[in-house]
């Protein structure tokens, strides 16, 4: 597959134009990536911050017990459905530097995607509670996978402000729903109890889940509202999006897409595995080592955002020096990649200096002496880091099947891991452990990923 398809070329697709910039979303409103980057990492870091207050508020005042339902239903659950359905569109759609598609042709495909994962996700839950086949569990699932929808429809437009380069848009979009995530949680969880509405301390756990999926219900309600009333206006306002489509350029996106949507599948059935093995080796239903387990994964997933907000805010440059200018893209990525490794260096350091303190302040005591497999994890993160860096490379490069064995490699290597690795003695330093060898498989992957990818373009330049 070609890396690089010229405007006027005849299979660019059913339903192109010649104005391929328009396609893109160029405009001639644009920031510099340093400013970028300050945008992105602020929106998101917002987020961010939002989503771990929520983690620190279940285990403070509901249980650890609820914290691992909400960690493994986003995380194990829904998370390996909705990345697969979504097809990592708006990579795709950024990495489309010669204009192939519509981006009415990425919306449709990404509406018809997470309506697919809704259906699957309903039966997933419903069969994952069988056993247990209460409301509130049912209740609670479902909203979560319904606030993943909602995300990943939002998402799609954010790969034009990503084309625009104007990353503030984006940055208030991830702002408004980390402050509209956080409140419900706040209000029902902090001021309504101390106002007297009723005591949390006499609550019984199915009382605490109907309040956490009432908080959750309502956040997804607030993201329906942002995705439609900011989202959507500012990007079809211009008028510079074509929103036409048709059936055979929506089939013909699937089908080039299709790898990256099994990469993201395997990459998340990665943490499905870790998850499903600690709560296997716990013995009973495992919830309580799987809050431990996922608010520490959490914790040290803040550097990945920060390197997620890099390789956003570089993604349209390093899409188009791919394509025109080698050096000019292996520069731009071994900045990326500097800003990774400083970054992973920079919180290993705080974690062995802080770690233990963190964890008993956000969020208890007994999440404190799982300090020694935070530190772990700490260290696996730092080298997932380099890890993400030469995966958004490869997807900027357009090298999307050659992916698909990189992750099937890495969901091997995991499995067997957890096999040996997470036992019932301590299955959180087991999951732990886990992270460590996977994180290290992959960043060498990816590196060869990389290199094959530059040698490739060096080829075709020489011809």
């Amino acid at each position: 597959m070609s890396p690089e398809i010229p405007v006027n070329h005849p299979d660019r697709g059913v339903v192109g134009s010649a104005n391929a910039q328009a396609r893109a979303g160029a405009t001639p409103r644009q920031n510099s990536i340093r400013r970028n980057i300050v945008y992105a990492v602020l929106g998101n870091g917002l987020l961010n911050l939002c989503r771990l207050a929520v983690l620190a508020l279940l285990a403070k005042l509901a249980t650890t017990e609820i914290q691992g339902i909400y960690t493994y239903t986003t995380i194990a659950l829904a998370g390996p459905v909705i990345l697969f359905c979504a097809l990592e569109l708006r990579s795709a759609f950024v990495s489309d530097a010669g204009g192939e598609f519509t981006f009415g042709t990425y919306k449709v495909l990404r509406t018809l995607g997470m309506s697919l994962a809704g259906i699957v996700l309903l039966v997933i839950v419903l069969w994952h509670t069988r056993a247990d086949a209460s409301l509130p569990l049912i209740w609670m699932m479902l909203v979560i996978c319904a606030g993943k929808i909602v995300f990943s429809l939002a998402e799609i437009y954010w790969g034009v402000y990503q084309r625009r380069e104007r990353l503030g848009l984006m940055a208030w979009s991830n702002a408004l729903r980390g402050v509209t995530m956080l409140i419900p949680f706040v209000l029902l969880f902090r001021w309504l109890p101390a106002l007297g509405m009723y005591d949390l301390e006499r609550e019984n756990p199915g009382q605490l889940m109907r309040l956490a999926a009432l908080a959750i219900s309502l956040y997804v309600l607030a993201w329906v509202a942002i995705w439609r009333l900011y989202d959507r206006r500012l990007v079809v306002a211009p008028g510079d999006m074509d929103l036409r489509w048709d059936w055979p350029a929506v089939w013909k996106l699937a089908k080039q897409t299709f790898p990256l949507g099994l990469v993201f599948l395997l990459i998340n059935l990665c943490d499905t595995v870790m998850q499903w093995s600690i709560k296997r080796a716990a013995g009973g239903d495992g919830w309580t080592e799987l809050g431990y387990f996922g608010a520490m994964r959490f914790i040290t997933l803040i550097a990945m955002f920060l390197v997620v907000q890099v390789n956003t805010a570089a993604g349209n440059r390093l899409a188009a020096a791919y394509q025109r200018d080698l050096r000019a893209f292996v520069r731009l990525a071994a900045k990326v990649l500097g800003i990774a490794l400083a970054l992973g260096v920079g919180f290993l350091g705080a974690a062995w200096f802080h770690g233990e303190w963190f964890l008993r302040v956000v969020f208890t005591p007994e999440h404190a002496r799982h300090y020694p497999e935070f530190l772990i994890l700490v260290s696996s993160q730092a080298i997932v880091l380099l890890a993400a860096v030469f995966g958004a490379v490869t997807t900027y490069m357009r090298q999307f099947w050659i992916q698909v064995p990189v992750h099937l490699s890495v969901l091997a290597i995991t499995a067997i891991a957890a096999t040996l690795l997470i036992q019932p003695e301590n299955p959180v330093r087991g999951g732990a452990w886990t992270e460590l060898v996977r994180s290290s498989t992959q960043a060498v992957l990816y590196l060869g990923c990389v290199l094959i990818g530059i040698h490739w373009r060096n080829r075709i330049t020489a011809t």
